[in-house]
């Protein structure tokens, strides 16, 4: 991709050697951190080919700021320090180490904003924003004597028509190959893809203009013939309540959804349940029902909202009975703003959602631990930390779209 871009950028000092680094190049000017020029950016893939080995022994000087702990990225706390080595136990060199930690936190943080968490507190609330996601892959690597550092910058999506927005990820020393990218926050566990416009360490992303003068897909010679297996799911699917037309379709090498006024995500291949994940979020994903004659007849979106649970609590019925006792509580939505009441009534266990001024009833309780209502379109789940306190109510919110048949 080539850019042509005016940034003002806060922080540290930029300069024109700092803009120019593997897999980017910068031709232009820079004055009191105002970037004026072209980006080339091409996406940045390492393959792990003389990797250091695991656990890693690094003796340079400068490398040894990227091994200690600092504000924000609590690398010496016992906690992160245990689960990092519990993940990466057994792995062959340090890049399959720094994989298996950047899909830990892809898979296992939940995007929200606002961020701005350490690493400690994006791992106990399991939710947070890019830098969130950053500093704990950091605080991890760190943890097992992996360089690492946060790279600050820009990232191109395609959502609303396409835009730049501020977006951290990480970088990983992996010996002589150098300081290699990864971003967990977009899933791009090995990579990062050519949308990435790094700036340094520690600044800003301010933009003046953003125009894209060039672009090449990288899968652009991918044959888009669909597979014989993901044929079946093609078609539109009908959203009654808001009278709008969902598209599942096929394009360079994958499904996607085309969801209408918004954007086309890709979806990764299947889980073991059958269940598709956008390449770039957990908090949406795609499952499909049949009918008697093995046809797909609707699809399930589901969203999931992570709500962490609030210290301050009011007071508890004495009539709630000890099991049910912990769940009872206010949950904060971040993005949102807003408080969410769980509460225990006539022996039912519910959660009052400010949003919408209704009481959600759960008075089914499954043995994998998840409450539903009655028509099966919210399913709540509480996790619990350690010390087996409730941190984080899951709300699953269930949507059914119909298949339309082709005439």
């Amino acid at each position: 991709m080539r850019v042509e871009a005016t940034i003002q950028s806060e922080g540290e000092v930029i300069t024109v050697d700092h803009l120019n680094i593997p897999g980017q190049k910068f031709e232009g000017t820079i004055n009191n951190n105002l970037i004026e020029g072209i980006f080339e950016i091409e996406k940045q893939h390492y393959t792990g080919e003389n990797a250091p080995p695991f656990p890693p022994k690094f003796a340079d000087e400068k490398l040894k700021k990227y091994l200690e702990p600092e504000r924000l990225i609590e690398s010496d706390h016992p906690v992160l320090i245990n689960e990092a080595e519990r993940i990466t136990i057994d792995s062959k060199d340090a890049w399959e180490a720094a994989v298996k930690l950047s899909t830990w936190v892809g898979e296992n943080i939940m995007g929200a904003i606002p961020g701005g968490t350490s690493a400690i507190n994006t791992y106990n609330t399991r939710e947070g924003e890019c830098g969130s996601h950053s500093r704990l892959l950091t605080a991890f690597c760190r943890a097992v004597g992996i360089p690492a550092r946060l790279s600050i910058g820009c990232m191109y999506i395609s959502y609303a028509g396409g835009c730049f927005y501020q977006h951290a990820w990480t970088e990983v020393y992996m010996g002589d190959a150098g300081w290699i990218p990864i971003d967990a926050t977009a899933h791009e566990f090995d990579f990062v893809d050519a949308g990435h416009i790094r700036l340094g360490e520690k600044t800003s992303f301010n933009p003046k203009a953003m125009k894209i003068l060039d672009y090449q897909m990288v899968n652009a010679m991918v044959d888009n013939t669909v597979p014989d297996e993901y044929k079946k799911y093609l078609g539109n699917y009908l959203f009654e309540e808001r009278n709008s037309i969902f598209k599942i379709l096929y394009q360079n090498g994958s499904l996607a959804v085309d969801i209408p006024n918004s954007q086309v995500l890709a979806l990764n291949p299947p889980d073991k349940n059958g269940v598709f994940y956008p390449t770039v979020t957990r908090q949406l994903n795609f499952s499909f029902q049949k009918d008697i004659y093995e046809n797909i007849a609707t699809m399930k979106l589901q969203q999931v909202i992570p709500l962490g649970k609030k210290f301050e609590q009011d007071s508890i019925s004495s009539g709630v009975p000890d099991d049910i006792r912990p769940l009872v509580g206010n949950y904060w939505f971040t993005q949102a703003q807003a408080d969410f009441k769980v509460i225990y009534e006539n022996g039912i266990l519910a959660f009052i959602n400010p949003l919408t001024n209704e009481t959600v009833k759960l008075p089914k309780h499954t043995e994998s631990g998840l409450w539903k209502d009655e028509l099966g379109k919210n399913e709540v789940e509480f996790e619990r930390n350690d010390a087996d306190e409730v941190v984080r109510m899951l709300v699953y919110v269930n949507v059914y779209l119909k298949k339309q048949v082709e005439l």
